[in-house]
Formats: C-alpha cells, structure tokens, sequence
C-alpha cells in the first residue's frame, strides 16, 4: 500500500505534464504560482480546531503570498462532503484542504465513499498532532482513570461517553479504551464536539474525548472536569493531568490535522506549498498559538505524510476490526 501511495502522486503529476504542459510550465515558471486566490476547504464547521488551525495558516500565507488564502467551511457526514471538494476540484493548486484522521477513517467504515483516498488526492504536509482530553461530567463518581474503570466495570453499558460522530477520532478514541481496559461504556454518537460537551455538562451523557481547544471554556467555567489525555505521556500545557496510559499499558491515541490537494497537482507547486507551510510551522507565534490550543506543529515532507497516512490506515483498521465499529 506505501508502495502505491507514493507512487501514485508521481505518476499522475506525469500524466498532468504530459496532458496539460501549459499548466505545470505556468505553475514552475518563475514562482508564477500563486497568482490569485486560493482557497483551503475545511470540511468542519467554524470554530474547531481544524477551524483554527486552518485560519492561522491562511493568514501567514497570504502574507507570504500576497494573494489570498481563504477559508471554506463545507462541514458535514464525517467530513466527506468537504473532502470530495477538494477530490473533484482542478488540479492546479488553487484548492487544497485541511483534514483530520477522520481522513484515513472513513475508507475503513464507508464502502460508498463518493472519492477514492489513495487515487484522488496529492498528500502536501502533517501540520499538527494533538491529544484529546477525556473529560467527564462533574456529578460523575469517578475522578481518576481507574476509578472510571472500576465504574465500568460495575455497571457495565450504563456510562455513556458521547463522540461527535460515528467513526470520528474521540469515537475510536473510546473504542480504543473499551478493548484495552475490558470495559462497556456506551457510545453516543454526536453532530460534532460542542453538542457532545454541551451534554457532558447538562449530565445527558457523562464523559467525551476532546480537543483542548473545544474544551476549554467549560473546563474554565468548571462545568466539566478533565480525568486524563490520550497522548502517551503527559501535556506539558496539563503536567498535573495524567495520561490513559499510566493505567491502560500502551494507550495512546492522538487527532491530527494534514494539508492535501487534488491529485495530479504539479509537483512544483506541492513542493512550493509544503516549504511555505514548513516554514510558516517553525515560526514562534504559530508555534505559540498552537502550543496553546494543545496542538504540536509538524511540518512533514509529502512522503513523510504518506508513510503517516499508512500507519494511521493500519492502526484505525486494528481498532475497527478489534471492536467491530460499524456506521449507519
């Protein structure tokens, strides 16, 4: 699989140089590209962290550009519909999106996918991983990981930890938690972070794996409290705060965000936007800002990304197959 993804990318940049010389030789030439605005799908709603992340982005690079980069929210069904705008979109650079692992995800959970992960897009750039926070309601009767273990375990399927969708990140996050601790808590699929938090903190569901960008005016306000991160060590931003792994040997989950373009893109043009965003990451004040929301900036070469993407295909396969996760 490693083997076709990277060379896939390749290929097609072939066939576009061979099929349409007029635009590889306008995007190479010069540092033509970019010559007007581009735009960045985000395939989530305003306001997350795929949001954020994309925001700062865009604002260094039509600095460093002078055109502009603007943002496109197209949110919805696990972020499929965003993703296919970009998969359908030209291959000359002016459409790139910005996704989470949900990208890797969803070929394993839906057998109708309106794009093909490995055909259709060009990978650019890792631009962040971060952990997710388990946080729990305040009346909950657990205030330690092996206290909500030993909950579990004495009423079983009767906790319910929201997610904010089926097959998201804090969706196998938890699955991730039931198999490896042996316990039953019952999932409770969402339309995205704020509703799920919303109801942690109402009591309607007791605990959820979130950013600490989204969980971070209900922590402040004490309506919610956190018990662990997901990473496999601690935050240094939460050092008080323990990880999963402390308790459960080996736990360790993290969502990430990755830039990627329409396959066939002119390779000039990845290798432009990879450098630029690199660079743009090495900065202190975006290193700062996303320190800040939890986010730990990356940088990596296209084929660094695809070697990431495979390892994350195979790691959410175990954790699917492990806990028999199905969607509607």
């Amino acid at each position: 699989m490693t083997k076709i993804l990277e060379l896939a990318p390749a290929f097609l940049a072939l066939v576009t140089c061979i099929t349409y010389p007029h635009v590889t030789r306008a995007q190479s030439d010069g540092g033509a590209y970019p010559s007007r605005v581009v735009k960045m799908i985000v395939p989530y709603p305003a306001g997350g962290v795929t949001d954020i992340v994309g925001r700062a982005l865009s604002e260094k690079l039509t600095a460093s550009w002078a055109q502009s980069v603007i943002i496109e929210n197209r949110s919805g069904a696990n972020g499929i519909p965003g993703t296919q705008t970009v998969a359908v979109a030209r291959s000359d650079g002016y459409t790139i999106g910005l996704v989470l692992a949900t990208h890797a995800i969803n070929p394993l959970l839906y057998s109708n996918l309106p794009y093909n992960t490995e055909r259709d897009f060009t990978p650019i750039s890792l631009v962040a991983e971060y952990p997710f926070l388990l946080v729990v309601n305040q009346a909950l009767k657990a205030t330690t990981v092996p206290e909500l273990i030993a909950l579990a375990r004495d009423q079983p399927g009767k906790i319910a930890f929201a997610s904010s969708g089926n097959g998201s990140g804090p969706h196998l996050t938890l699955e991730l938690l039931k198999t490896k601790a042996g316990i039953d808590l019952l999932h409770v699929p969402y339309k995205g972070a704020s509703p799920a938090l919303t109801d942690v903190a109402a009591g309607h569901v007791q605990g959820f794996f979130s950013s600490m960008l989204a969980a971070q005016a209900m922590l402040k306000a004490g309506k919610i409290r956190t018990l662990a991160v997901t990473s496999v060590a601690r935050s240094p931003l939460l050092p008080d705060v323990p990880a999963v792994a402390e308790t459960v040997p080996r736990f360790s989950m993290t969502g990430w965000l990755g830039l990627i373009a329409p396959a066939g893109t002119p390779q000039p043009v990845i290798a432009k936007i990879h450098a630029d965003v690199a660079r743009i990451l090495r900065e202190s004040d975006v290193r700062a800002r996303l320190s800040s929301e939890g986010a730990e900036p990356r940088g990596t070469t296209p084929a660094e990304f695809v070697r990431f993407l495979t390892a994350e295909h195979d790691k959410f396969a175990g954790i699917i197959r492990a806990a028999n996760v199905r969607v509607d």
